[in-house]
């Protein structure tokens, strides 16, 4: 399966169209009316805004689906509600996220159904070769393991005025959307690299800890604690770390400030492993990719850090099981005149193949 590949109008725009700019306006306005914000508003301008509003929806999102409600006494108050994204304004938005973030781009993105979905992972294959004639061919026996996909919620808040929903919808659209893009690509990196099992990642592991925990790792020599320290020996090492027959698609993985260090790699004017010229830069030939969530390059202490990764990410799966929802609900302090958003999506990560990345690690004291 192959990563998702965006439209080149949303690379080059990196921003919603207005129609669908003008369906998240919309999308929010309506679900706050509904839940009983913009209490100040006069009737007939809430009447108005909600009837233009709706106007500006497909059929099957006009009426957003209750997801929570607040009981007192015999009646029911509702708080917050969520609403799917119409299908071209999610599909604008998981664009956006592709265009912003490197997860999406390298890894394979995998589509999840209901429930845990399991994945082969092949452990042990066995090598073709030569057989003669009217041979009995002797019985391969590959073993494979398998790997359970399990997505998990991600979301974040966004505080909106009510007036600039209304007021302003095209670029009240396009804020929100690029602002919930942005922030979910990055999270989506940090959990794609740098994930360390915590519960803060929902004990997932990343493609650095997922290295170093198996062993297919270069740690720096003692005392070698900050990125300044490391060598262009050390990152040729981290080659050998991954399974030869990766190599042909493998790059580095690491933070754009990396480079600082990488351009002291070239000594003299045909000593020169790091291109800077080409798209992407290449190190001995080696793409090298910048993620925004790798640490950065600085001459400060930091013990076992996992500074680069190298390897062929596409073995890295990233399991998708829905587009983005967002829930609209009221401000938590009743006299502040905001519509709290948050984007919704649910996803998880998982590798399929052995040293198919290795990560090069600082020293641990």
């Amino acid at each position: 399966m192959q990563t998702m590949i965006p439209n080149q109008s949303a690379m080059r725009r990196l921003q919603l169209s207005d129609d669908s700019a003008r369906q998240l306006a919309a999308v929010v306005i309506v679900a706050a009316i509904e839940i009983g914000a913009c209490k100040g508003w006069l009737d007939e301008r809430r009447d108005g805004a909600l009837k233009r509003f709706t106007s500006l929806l497909p059929f099957g999102v006009r009426t957003p689906f209750r997801l929570e409600q607040i009981v007192d006494g015999p009646s029911r108050a509702m708080t917050s509600t969520e609403v799917p994204l119409p299908t071209n304004l999610a599909t604008e938005v998981s664009e956006l996220i592709w265009s912003y973030g490197q997860a999406r781009k390298l890894a394979t993105v995998y589509p999840l159904l209901k429930g845990v979905t399991p994945l082969p992972k092949l452990t042990t294959a066995d090598e073709f070769g030569f057989v003669g004639a009217s041979v009995t061919l002797p019985e391969m026996k590959p073993t494979f393991n398998t790997i359970n996909l399990d997505p998990q919620k991600a979301s974040g808040i966004v505080r909106i005025p009510e007036e600039f929903a209304e007021d302003q919808p095209e670029l009240f659209g396009n804020y929100v959307g690029n602002y919930m893009a942005r922030h979910m690509a990055k999270f989506e990196d940090k959990a794609l690299f740098n994930a360390d099992g915590s519960a803060t990642f929902k004990t997932r592991k990343g493609v650095t800890k997922f290295a170093i925990d198996n062993g297919w790792s270069v740690q720096l020599a003692a005392g070698a604690i900050s990125p300044s320290d490391i060598t262009l020996a050390d990152v040729r090492n981290l080659r050998t770390k991954v399974d030869p027959e990766v190599l042909a698609g493998s790059a580095y993985f690491c933070s754009m400030t990396m480079e600082a260090r990488f351009v002291q790699f070239n000594s003299s004017a045909v000593q020169t492993p790091y291109m800077a010229s080409t798209s992407p830069p290449r190190l001995d030939g080696f793409p090298v990719i910048w993620v925004g969530a790798m640490p950065l390059f600085d001459a400060a202490a930091h013990p076992g850090q996992a500074q680069i990764a190298f390897g062929d990410m596409s073995y890295w799966r990233f399991g998708l099981r829905q587009d983005l929802a967002i829930r609209v609900s009221l401000a938590s302090n009743s006299l502040v005149d905001e519509i709290r958003l948050s984007p919704i999506e649910r996803f998880d990560i998982g590798c399929v193949g052995d040293k198919s990345v290795a990560a090069l690690q600082l020293a641990a004291a």
